[in-house]
């Protein structure tokens, strides 16, 4: 799809770190990948010309979980998508856990140095951040979180993990600077994940700070939406992520009106992975094994709802196995079904970065 040489030279006095990234058909080196110590990076020139990055309604995707580009993985998965239809990637910047990787000299250093690469590439970048489950920041900011009204303390889910108060507006800035930092760093795109309320957990014990300053959680997200947007600026491109149920019916609980949320965006993105829905959901004993009829059905629905809205649809696709072995003619099903509605845009997820790229050729 593109040929690019991209050399990254890392080093410190007894470590030379380098990725080589050649030419189709040679294979990729990578030494040393201790780079966590290491101050600066040299980047070559490059021998060939630059490749266009596509349109935000174009964007073909694969997700990088946390720090994927120290992995020695990462030299060979930019090799498949060279050859592939990959045109973009989604680096998780802000974990479930709340790490955020440009707090961090050796993440921002090397990003600095990768994003323009990329560019030059013709690769879209977009950066993810989880907004409201951030247990780091719960630990730093005790404040911002949900608060449990028995305990007093913070509330936290069923596996322990705590959330902060999405009606605060600290956390809204917090969230917004990083995601402006992102922005200036050299991300095409930032997309904002866990935009919602919890959904398990003694949701009972839940007590939020200023929800009677919203009235519905459905306002409290929007308003979330419509700060980010002001504090971004009207040029940002703001992509948001959604359940694939969200897309059928509004959520309430959780605060997700896709109708509401689009007015704020330019993205879209449900999540409706087969796997993740109930048994006998349109008539499926097991619907992760019709992932086109369940897709078609989800979009058919969201389209529905955002038929007045200017907002681009760009759908997350299932690239694990749950429910269902998946492989390339799952995907494929599920890339089809996206097609049907003019959409020629969508993003792989497997958490583990272990992606089918031959279905993707």
């Amino acid at each position: 799809m593109r040929k690019a040489f991209i050399i990254f030279t890392l080093g410190i006095a007894a470590i030379s770190v380098f990725f080589v990234f050649l030419e189709s058909g040679k294979d990729l080196r990578v030494l040393s990948l201790n780079i966590y110590g290491n101050k600066s990076l040299y980047v070559s020139q490059f021998s060939a010309p630059p490749v266009p990055i596509p349109s935000i309604d174009k964007v073909k995707a694969i997700h990088l979980a946390y720090g994927s580009y120290f992995s020695e993985t990462f030299p060979r998965i930019l090799k498949e998508i060279e050859n592939s239809q990959i045109n973009a990637i989604v680096f998780e910047i802000k974990d479930p856990y709340g790490r955020v990787a440009i707090n961090s000299e050796a993440h921002t250093t090397l990003l600095a140095e990768l994003l323009p690469q990329l560019k030059r590439m013709g690769v879209y970048t977009i950066a993810r951040l989880v907004i409201f489950q951030d247990p780091a920041l719960v630990e730093n900011n005790p404040s911002f979180a949900i608060k449990n009204n028995t305990t007093q303390g913070p509330w936290t889910d069923y596996k322990g993990v705590a959330w902060v108060d999405p009606t605060r507006q600290e956390v809204w800035k917090y969230n917004t600077e990083i995601a402006s930092r992102a922005l200036k760093l050299g991300f095409n795109e930032v997309n904002f994940d866990y935009i919602r309320f919890p959904t398990d957990g003694p949701l009972k014990q839940a007590e939020y700070a200023d929800l009677d300053k919203y009235g519905t959680r459905e306002n409290t997200i929007s308003n979330f939406l419509k700060f980010a947007r002001s504090e971004l600026g009207s040029n940002a491109k703001i992509s948001v992520d959604v359940f694939g149920m969200t897309f059928i019916d509004n959520q309430h609980v959780i605060g997700q009106t896709i109708s509401e949320m689009a007015k704020y965006v330019n993205v879209i993105a449900p999540m409706p992975y087969p796997s993740h829905y109930p048994d006998g959901f349109i008539g499926f004993s097991n619907p992760a094994e019709h992932p086109y009829e369940v897709i078609h059905y989800t979009l058919q629905k969201g389209e529905g709802k955002l038929e007045n809205s200017n907002v681009l649809i760009r759908p997350w696709v299932q690239d694990f196995n749950l429910g269902a072995v998946y492989g390339e003619k799952e995907i494929n099903e599920q890339i089809r079904a996206i097609n049907d509605f003019e959409i020629d845009a969508w993003m792989l997820w497997n958490a583990s970065n272990r992606y089918t790229f031959d279905a993707v050729r």
